[in-house]
């Protein structure tokens, strides 16, 4: 059993060992800091973790790969206004409240009480080393900060992150850690104003994170806003969103079925469109399952999935072909079941990515007519069509992209 106020959960905060410290400046001087560096310069109390980091980085790394390994800006930087003493801690506080001080008896309280001044900023960056994992070495590395400046840049870099990320949070992204020379204005002893350069610190998503994020957000387009208020056919739940309820297509004279056209795959591979239904439900799977499961940060909202299910219903023109569609696609027997990238992979094949010049969301070519054999097929599967109706069934090669 855990042990109340030592070893419960309340009183532990979940974390592995720390390793060391990334340091601004030179090892301090009997008087002053330390003389300001270019570099990261790392310590640690067990040497063969400073040989280790210097193995992977060298002496003066101007950049470091970095990884998170909490899920909000919060829990990876703490920021807080702090006043030390030659004996520690005098007191931690936000700016207006101190919510750890010394007692004069020696003993810290953690009762709020306004903050007593003396304080100045102070910000400290956890992170995760891969190269001192590698070298077997499990715990985190901190960075400390003072520079307001660089509080302020590496909070905008994780805020501005996770909200890219929403829900899934920090985690599992590639960082840069970096110094970067910039002329900054400082005060002077006389009350004036002058500019100097400064080493500061700068954290960057890697490129190909941001670039997979370019990449979804542009899929995502092509789910444009659902009707004001969509009703799910499968739950009967109201979803609130901003469009116009697609309005009913009149009846026409039956139009001849569209011809297969070869079309290039991009390996010099022909293949036949509009595709067959066993071809559609393979190119559907790829989709969500090599190209859009790859994909993070960007979640279909209730109004995406909304439009999407309202074009599958009017490429039928019957809610009941929607939902033969779902279960032979993806054997979904309700569109709530469908997962992120299988409402992409949808999206990808159904619509054009932009509205046209009157503003309507087009199906892109063929998606109609494979659409259509899909539920022709479905429903000979189920027994409700007559066999010798039914198109023959051939597995075409399949479309680089739909």
């Amino acid at each position: 059993m855990p042990i109340k106020g030592l070893t419960d959960r309340e009183s532990i905060t979940p974390r592995f060992p720390s390793l060391g410290k990334l340091r601004k400046g030179a090892e301090k001087p009997d008087k002053g800091p330390g003389k300001e560096l270019p570099y990261f310069r790392f310590t640690s109390e067990n040497n063969s973790i400073v040989e280790a980091f210097t193995a992977a980085y060298g002496d003066k790394p101007m950049a470091l790969h970095i990884y998170l390994p909490h899920t909000t800006a919060e829990e990876n930087f703490s920021t807080w206004q702090e006043e030390w003493v030659a004996g520690g801690l005098k007191h931690r506080c936000d700016g207006e409240t101190a919510h750890i001080w010394l007692k004069d008896d020696g003993a810290y309280s953690r009762e709020p009480i306004p903050c007593p001044g003396g304080c100045k900023a102070v910000g400290r960056l956890e992170l995760i080393l891969p190269e001192l994992l590698v070298a077997g070495f499990v715990g985190y590395v901190t960075l400390e900060t003072h520079s307001n400046h660089d509080l302020r840049n590496i909070t905008a870099a994780l805020l501005a992150t996770e909200t890219a990320r929403k829900d899934t949070g920090l985690q599992g992204i590639k960082f840069t850690l970096r110094r970067k020379k910039e002329s900054i204005s400082t005060p002077t002893d006389d009350g004036k104003r002058v500019s100097r350069d400064k080493w500061l610190v700068y954290l960057e998503p890697e490129p190909e994170w941001v670039t997979l994020q370019l990449q979804l957000a542009s899929a995502v387009q092509t789910m444009l806003p659902a009707p004001e208020q969509y009703v799910d056919d499968d739950t009967g739940e109201i979803i609130d969103a901003d469009v116009t309820e697609v309005p009913e297509r009149p009846q026409a004279a039956p139009q001849p079925k569209a011809q297969p056209q070869p079309k290039g795959n991009g390996n010099g591979a022909k293949t036949e469109r509009p595709a067959s239904a066993k071809a559609v439900r393979k190119m559907l799977h790829n989709l969500a399952n090599e190209t859009f499961a790859k994909f993070d940060g960007v979640e279909p909202t209730d109004a995406h999935r909304g439009f999407l299910n309202g074009k599958l219903k009017e490429a039928g023109q019957d809610d009941q072909k929607r939902k033969l569609f779902l279960r032979y696609v993806f054997d979904a027997e309700s569109s709530s079941e469908l997962d992120k990238a299988q409402w992409l992979a949808i999206g990808r094949w159904l619509v054009e990515e932009k509205p046209d010049s009157s503003g309507e969301t087009a199906f892109r070519e063929y998606a109609v007519a494979e659409f259509e054999d899909v539920v022709r097929q479905a429903q000979i599967e189920q027994g409700q069509a007559d066999m010798f109706d039914a198109p023959a069934e051939h597995e075409h090669a399949l479309p680089a992209e739909a």
